[in-house]
């Protein structure tokens, strides 16, 4: 969740191998892990949002590194699967046909 916003939902497994949302890939390459010894973490860019006002855009947009006009414009929509119902690795995102592309980073083990 982000914003109290849904950003992603999939297994423990599978959001950990291959988030789909920037958010998700944020908080993973920032998180402590045995091969991090001597390493300074990601920061994630930027401060949360007001939640006394309601987003009219991605809420995650100011601090995503994959932002585009379209990201401030208006909400990322649900894929047409995802709209039905929340199925594993949905993630409403702008760019998320540029994510699913991206390779998997396997932020358990160092690089």
């Amino acid at each position: 969740m982000y914003a109290g916003k849904l950003v992603e939902l999939a297994g423990v497994e599978q959001m950990v191998d291959a988030p789909k949302h920037p958010y998700s890939r944020g908080l993973l390459a920032s998180t402590v892990h045995g091969g991090m010894r001597g390493q300074r973490l990601e920061a994630i860019p930027g401060a949360p949002p007001d939640l006394g006002e309601a987003p009219t855009a991605c809420s995650f947009a100011p601090r995503c590194k994959y932002v585009e006009p379209k990201c401030l414009a208006a909400p990322p929509p649900l894929s047409a699967v995802a709209a039905a119902i929340w199925c594993a690795a949905s993630a409403p995102c702008h760019n998320r046909k540029y994510m699913a592309g991206r390779r998997p980073v396997d932020y358990r083990r160092p690089p």
